[in-house]
């Protein structure tokens, strides 16, 4: 088995914040109106939304011996649900399924990041 220390848990957790940062980056410059920005990353925030919460949920959740594949999981379905929702139950939001993508792919990817760091 192996065993997951402070400096991995410390690597992960500071590779989700960037994450964290890059999709309020987006938000921020989308926010300001930089429309060849806004082009490029539409669906980003779903991509590093998921990724940074999975890369930090699990860089805590070593005490709660939970998996890196249930970590990145439960963060794909929840974000899941939630774009869901937009089809729906939210009136302002805009149902995307390139979101989905995007979601799936954060979570792929933060796994991976997982995988190889910790």
């Amino acid at each position: 088995m192996h065993v997951f220390t402070n400096i991995s848990r410390h690597r992960l957790l500071v590779v989700g914040i960037i994450f964290l940062l890059l999709g309020f980056t987006t938000y921020l410059l989308r926010d300001l109106k930089f429309d060849f920005i806004y082009l490029s990353t539409d669906n980003l925030p779903s991509f590093t939304h998921t990724a940074a919460f999975s890369l930090i949920t699990y860089s805590f959740a070593r005490h709660l011996h939970v998996g890196p594949f249930v970590c990145c999981l439960f963060w794909v379905v929840t974000n899941c649900v939630l774009e869901l929702m937009q089809r729906d139950l939210i009136l302002e939001g805009v149902f995307d399924l390139l979101d989905i993508i995007y979601i799936v792919f954060g979570g792929i990817l933060s796994y991976l990041i997982i995988k190889s760091l910790a």
